[in-house]
């Protein structure tokens, strides 16, 4: 009897030395074997098709981003291990960051087997092609594929095949496909050409679309970035004119615009507001006001999931607008009133 195309001897071959995925011994052969294709590619739809198409999207995927993705910690193990086993994934770590990187023979069967979706990322001199080696160039890969897990994690659609080509020069006539939130990377919105130009400086990640707001993303990481108003000034006129009066259907001509930051911790939060004196803050000036800022983990994962939900968020605003008793003092605020 053949699973997924293979034979007994088959999978033996292919997955020996493989450990089962849970702990009892007798669970099903089939659970443990991934949906290839006669070329050896796992399916799009799988978990392993869905790490082999985050890198192919952001160039290189942190290690540690993979705990994040949605299956069992045994069987995520299990995965990048056997893409590794197979020769399509492969391990960069230098300046003591690590990350996962297409092999060149994952990149030539991605671009054999689903050409429209995988060619605009693994072919020419695009920077998810010819990866650099420098610390700064890696990290904001890095910080882009955070924001794409992240967004995928809030069931926000992020893989290009699954949305409208919004920001292609000509962009498709049937967009009902918008009725579900949808994240454009920045490489996305270059689509524009000579239009995106003008925004060479912005230090945004992409867009999410949601109800009636555009949201211009950001993820600053664990450090501080350096912010040029000017430059995000620009892209605000941008989505503004190509995206908000142009591109989107007649009912949602009237899309807001609001910032999104994402960043590792709170610490990151003094600059923004201006507690920092040396650091431009333009979120609080007038290009995004106002913005919001998640943390990258599952608490934000929980709030741009509200926020991409125009009813809950209004319950939620509710909630937060209602008048509150002021605290009560403790014996020790007591002690120190008297």
């Amino acid at each position: 009897m053949k699973i997924n195309g293979f034979s007994a001897a088959e999978r033996q071959k292919r997955y020996r030395g493989c450990r089962p995925l849970g702990k009892k011994a007798h669970r099903k052969e089939a659970e443990i074997v991934p949906d290839v294709d006669e070329r050896g590619l796992p399916a799009l739809d799988t978990f392993s098709g869905l790490v082999l198409a985050l890198t192919a999207l952001s160039g290189e995927l942190p290690a540690a981003l993979v705990s994040r993705l949605p299956a069992s910690d045994t069987y995520k193990e299990y995965a990048v291990k056997q893409l590794k086993r197979d020769s399509l994934l492969r391990t960069f770590y230098r300046d003591g960051v690590r990350g996962l990187r297409l092999t060149a023979a994952a990149k030539r069967l991605l671009v054999e087997c689903w050409p429209d979706q995988f060619l605009p990322y693994l072919s020419g001199s695009t920077e998810t092609n010819q990866l650099k080696s420098e610390i700064t160039r890696r990290l904001r890969l890095h910080r882009m594929a955070e924001v794409l897990v992240t967004m995928l994690n809030a069931d926000v659609s992020v893989l290009p095949w699954e949305k409208p080509a919004l920001f292609s020069p000509a962009p498709p006539d049937d967009l009902t496909a918008l009725d579900r939130p949808a994240y454009y990377s920045s490489r996305e919105v270059k689509e524009l050409g000579a239009q995106a130009v003008k925004v060479r400086g912005s230090r945004s990640t992409g867009v999410l679309l949601a109800g009636d707001h555009a949201f211009p993303i950001y993820n600053t990481g664990s450090s501080q970035m350096k912010w040029e108003d000017k430059a995000e000034l620009r892209l605000k006129a941008l989505l503004e004119m190509e995206l908000c009066q142009t591109r989107l259907p007649a009912q949602l001509k009237q899309t807001k615009q609001a910032a999104i930051i994402f960043a590792s911790d709170m610490g990151q939060m003094a600059p923004l507001v201006g507690v920092d004196k040396h650091h431009s803050c333009f979120v609080l000036s007038r290009e995004f006001e106002p913005f919001c800022y998640l943390p990258s983990d599952h608490h934000g994962e929980v709030i741009l999931q509200l926020l991409c939900d125009p009813g809950e968020k209004a319950v939620l605003d509710g909630i937060l607008q209602k008048g509150f008793k002021p605290p009560r003092l403790g014996d020790r605020e007591r002690r120190h009133r008297w």
